[in-house]
């Protein structure tokens, strides 16, 4: 699986890597190893926080190579060459974002033997018109169950959410890590004042400038916050007002280049490491200020765009990712934009009050013929926050993907056994259109009541038996779909053993030779799904 993202990965930087070095002054340096970086996936808690472990923990997710830290000598020396700065450590990527003018530096990084290859990611940057968004003044429409929802009513009760929210699930406990351009006013907004007061905002941080301040930036991230976050009681409250949150920057509204793609994945590995378990993004990638850039339809396939990939890792790493399908639906492009075909993401469409899929709202298939959007929410004339507190209204499946985030959290609170995946298809399995999928609506507008009471809760997104476990010597492992690889790790997280090119729906796996103990099993199937099962050998 590893090897097969760094593939990918190399292929579209040598590709990308062919252009002009003068005219761009960020470049992604990918490195072939991580050779002598003084960590070790049997130590975890000297790289990941304890909230990022039990996670692991807690879906029987392996530590894994991918975990550890790019090797600092490796960052030491090219940040030791003249007019080169170092701007972010990527992990999953296994390579550094790099700033620097000097070509004669760049001949030479490409002459180290860590190095696998150096891509361009964006030209000096110009400033470029922000596309406005579509809003109007909205009045209050109170409704009262456990809270007055205000003027927020119909966009909850679409999704059946105050059920939840009745039961005592409000979204405690989780926390979401909003992916976004910029936060303004929100430390001066009132609806947003609860999470201050209660110590939920946990804290703030800009991948683009490289410091903690986001209040100063774009309103976009503020106006989709407000949709969970929002907690003022008969004038908005959100979908998860009682959740805590985490507020990144990583889209810089002045320019759109591939740079921001591994902003993007800089902000959801600190994310992975803080521990938070949703990450909503409103954002995509389809095309750039510089058409050389573009990406085609056919790399939408859920693991060629390096947002993608990252937002992949992130959902491997158990954190479910939930993002914008895009508002390309009327246009040109038509389809979603990346991360949204991520293959284990939850992507969101746009409805209406009525349950119209909206007309901008962006479709599937994936390039890999997978069925896209996930599910639908409201997206046109949504009840946002301006950024004094007062409401008004928005279009766009950025605000659809937050409400399906913040419901998401009061879903996790009510049911924290479930996996980020499990948690995706037992929302998808109460959903309007959950018989008849398609690529326009998805499975439907989830009824968050439904799936709260549901007896249907997946243990995964394909069956697999695995047995005996407990056993002494083998156990047999039968699969609803094709495996593809199998690999074994102990508790620390290290790989003992693997099996590649099984293709096949049943293989055996012996552990006479091992200790007795806990061991998981992670399965790679033919789809390219990735499950991971606790065993124990005694």
């Amino acid at each position: 699986m590893i090897l097969k993202q760094f593939k990918i990965i190399s292929y579209l930087l040598l590709f990308i890597s062919s252009l002009v070095f003068a005219q761009t002054n960020k470049y992604f340096i990918a490195f072939n190893n991580k050779n002598n970086n003084g960590y070790s996936i049997s130590n975890p808690s000297a790289f990941l926080s304890s909230k990022a472990i039990q996670r692991r923990i807690n879906q029987g997710i392996a530590i894994d190579y991918t975990d550890l830290p790019v090797t600092p000598s490796y960052v030491n020396q090219i940040e030791s060459l003249s007019g080169v700065t170092v701007l972010h450590r990527l992990k999953w990527l296994n390579g550094v974002v790099i700033q620097t003018t000097n070509t004669v530096a760049l001949s030479v990084i490409q002459t180290y033997s860590y190095v696998q290859s150096v891509a361009p990611l964006n030209h000096i940057i110009v400033q470029r018109p922000v596309d406005s968004l579509s809003v109007v003044s909205a009045t209050s429409t109170a409704k009262t169950y456990s809270y007055n929802y205000g003027s927020m009513y119909d966009q909850i009760h679409q999704l059946n959410l105050e059920c939840l929210h009745n039961a005592g699930y409000r979204g405690e406990g989780v926390i979401i890590a909003v992916i976004d351009d910029g936060f303004y006013n929100v430390h001066n907004n009132p609806v947003f004042d609860s999470l201050f007061a209660q110590g939920r905002l946990l804290g703030t941080r800009d991948f683009v400038t490289r410091d903690t301040m986001v209040f100063e930036d774009d309103n976009h991230g503020a106006q989709v916050l407000s949709t969970m976050a929002a907690l003022s009681p008969g004038n908005m409250v959100g979908a998860a007002p009682k959740a805590s949150y985490w507020l990144l920057r990583s889209e810089d509204v002045n320019s759109e280049y591939p740079i921001e793609e591994y902003y993007w994945i800089r902000a959801a590995e600190f994310a992975d490491s803080a521990g938070v378990d949703i990450i909503n993004t409103s954002l995509g990638y389809t095309t750039f200020d510089n058409t050389t850039y573009n990406h085609t339809y056919s790399m939408l396939d859920g693991k060629t765009t390096p947002i993608a990939i990252g937002a992949r890792m992130a959902a491997r790493k158990g954190i479910l990712v939930v993002v914008a399908a895009g508002n390309e639906g009327n246009g040109s492009w038509y389809y979603i934009s990346t991360p949204a075909d991520a293959d284990s993401v939850c992507t969101v469409g746009a409805v209406d009050n009525t349950g119209i899929v909206a007309s901008f709202s962006g479709h599937g298939p994936t390039a890999d013929g997978r069925i896209k959007p996930d599910v639908c929410a409201r997206g046109v004339s949504t009840i946002i926050s301006s950024a004094n507190g007062f409401p008004i209204s928005g279009n766009g499946t950025s605000f659809a993907s937050p409400l399906i985030a913040g419901a998401m959290a009061c879903l996790w609170q009510a049911k924290p056994n479930l996996s980020n995946m499990q948690l995706i298809n037992l929302v998808k399995q109460n959903s309007s259109n959950a018989i008849n999928p398609n690529n326009s609506i998805g499975f439907g507008i989830p009824d968050f009541c439904a799936a709260l009471t549901s007896i249907k809760e997946p243990t995964n997104s394909i069956f697999v038996s695995i047995y005996p476990n407990p056993t002494n010597d083998k156990v047999f492992i039968i699969s609803s779909e094709i495996i593809q690889s199998l690999k074994l790790y102990n508790i620390f997280g290290e790989e003992i053993q693997s099996k590649n090119n099984i293709q096949s729906k049943y293989c055996e796996l012996f552990l006479d030779t091992f200790s007795d103990g806990v061991y998981f099993i992670s399965l790679y199937t033919y789809s390219d799904e990735r499950v991971t099962y606790k065993l124990i050998k005694k």
